[in-house]
């Protein structure tokens, strides 16, 4: 799949790509017509977690070499409604090697396919509030990677209310040479 046919550009929620254990949220509001169908076309490094108007959609980037990305692809029709959606997407970015995922740069890219039409990624937004704790964690082994540090009192409502003044557009990264513009789908179904 060609992103740059729908308009939307590799996203980051800042230029450090040097950062290991990122959290990045991302929030964009979408208007969806009555009965169309919804889709949603994504791909990151290293993993995602999506949410519709507060409900879980989906987990789970399909592992794959920084060059060669791969997408999935996410029904979204089952939490949509007429008029104005909330998606919210959370992104790790592991950014050190393990027997499993090979260091790439850190970014997501997305778009929505609803009815005939494709809704970009550009007016996407980028803040805090996961309640995950980025930056070096002990390492469980060289083979599994990093531990994840979570604190639950810093958990913000950021996947449906409204934004604080902290949101800021997210960063297009759309001068990396080195993130694909052409992804493939996940060769295998999740």
């Amino acid at each position: 799949m060609d992103f740059s046919k729908t308009n939307s550009t590799w996203l980051w929620n800042s230029l450090d790509f040097q950062s290991v254990n990122q959290f990045a949220a991302f929030r964009q509001e979408v208007v969806f017509s009555p009965n169309a169908s919804a889709k949603l076309y994504i791909s990151c490094d290293t993993n995602y977690c999506v949410w519709l108007n507060g409900h879980f959609v989906s987990t789970g980037q399909y592992l794959a070499y920084p060059h060669n990305k791969f997408y999935d692809v996410l029904e979204l029709s089952r939490h949509a409604k007429p008029g104005k959606n909330t998606l919210a997407i959370l992104v790790y970015y592991q950014g050190i090697d393990t027997s499993c995922y090979k260091t790439g740069t850190p970014g997501l890219i997305y778009a929505i396919r609803h009815a005939d039409s494709w809704i970009s990624n550009q007016a996407a937004m980028t803040g805090e509030g996961s309640g995950y704790q980025c930056g070096e964690q002990q390492l469980i082994t060289l083979q599994l990677g990093p531990t994840l540090a979570y604190d639950a009192g810093k958990e913000t409502a950021w996947k449906t209310e409204s934004l604080d003044s902290t949101w800021k557009p997210a960063v297009k990264l759309d001068f990396c040479d080195f993130l694909p513009k052409i992804i493939e789908k996940r060769p295998i179904q999740k």
